[in-house]
């Protein structure tokens, strides 16, 4: 887990983590250089048991630069990611090491629930069990149906972790290893039981994602990139279901580039022509694309379809 200023939220998520009923585990908290007392309360909660291990970072760095920092001191079998300011079920390790051991996975995947305010809404929550390869489960996690991109969620095999590391370089860092490492592994065992909450507040480093007001050319820039780099990876290592590839990043730009226009966005005026030239280039393409839904032609072409306007930003 890595905690940056999170004082108000970081015990909760302690206190969850240390209650679990699968007890044989290490809890390994990077402090990210906070100005407040969170690290002084991990100390603390440490102090007390031995499983945790705090270390606490002079000044703060990106997220992946801290995830890899987790990484090195952990020497468990198997590695799950949690945020300091959101919450999970006490049987969380336990239902997931189970679902490990009982097929033989690399990776095991729950559901979770969001929680904005006192409302608590449902997301990747499922009655079924799936056990796929791969390649399938990168597929279903592009279709962002049943599996989120953010680490949390997941149990994974450390060994998947020596090979791929986090990009310590963008704030995008799990949607730049979460595809790697379904890639790479060979068996995932999925069941969308809402074992973990992620608790919305205004201080979340992904609002952007449930207020799109909140897109920034940054962040977009960098996503537009994201998805690139996992387009061109995955062409290579799975060509067969390059129609899916292709079909995702589109699916991206029709999506962008309505909001952007939606919300009236200037700083994101540059992208929104370059995301529209390409939707523009390859309409037949992408209107012949088997994976389109009927409303994302719709809205592409009003995205194509509409006048020249003069380029701004």
């Amino acid at each position: 887990m890595l905690t940056f200023n999170r004082q108000n939220y970081i015990k909760n998520m302690i206190e969850d983590i240390l209650s679990q009923t699968y007890t044989d585990f290490e809890y390994i908290i990077v402090d990210n250089g906070s100005s407040d007392q969170s690290g002084q309360v991990a100390d603390e909660y440490a102090q007390t048991d031995h499983r945790m291990r705090v270390r606490h970072l002079k000044k703060p760095y990106s997220i992946g630069y801290g995830r890899n920092c987790g990484l090195d001191l952990s020497q468990g079998e198997y590695i799950t990611f949690v945020d300091d300011d959101d919450r999970v079920k006490s049987h969380y390790l336990e239902t997931l090491w189970s679902m490990i051991e009982t097929h033989q996975a690399d990776i095991a995947v729950c559901g979770i629930e969001e929680k904005r305010g006192e409302q608590v809404f449902p997301q990747c929550v499922y009655k079924e069990k799936y056990i796929l390869s791969g390649e399938e489960a990168v597929v279903e996690l592009l279709k962002r149906e049943k599996i989120r991109s953010g680490l949390p969620t997941k149990l994974i095999k450390r060994e998947l972790f020596e090979k791929i590391r986090f990009d310590e370089n963008v704030k995008s860092e799990d949607a730049r290893i979460s595809y790697e490492l379904f890639s790479e592994a060979s068996k995932v065992v999925m069941e969308g039981i809402p074992l973990y909450c992620a608790v919305r507040h205004l201080d979340n480093n992904s609002a952007f994602t449930n207020d799109s007001s909140k897109l920034t050319f940054s962040i977009l820039n960098e996503y537009i990139e994201t998805y690139e780099l996992r387009r061109k990876y995955l062409l290579k290592r799975f060509p067969e279901r390059e129609q899916f590839w292709n079909y995702v990043i589109w699916s991206f730009f029709i999506s962008m580039c309505g909001k952007v226009h939606a919300y009236h966005i200037q700083e994101c005026m540059g992208l929104y022509y370059d995301m529209r030239e390409q939707l523009i280039q390859n309409k037949e393409k992408i209107l012949r694309n088997p994976y389109l839904k009927e409303y994302e032609a719709k809205q592409l072409f009003e995205i194509v379809g509409e006048e020249n306007e003069e380029r701004k930003g």
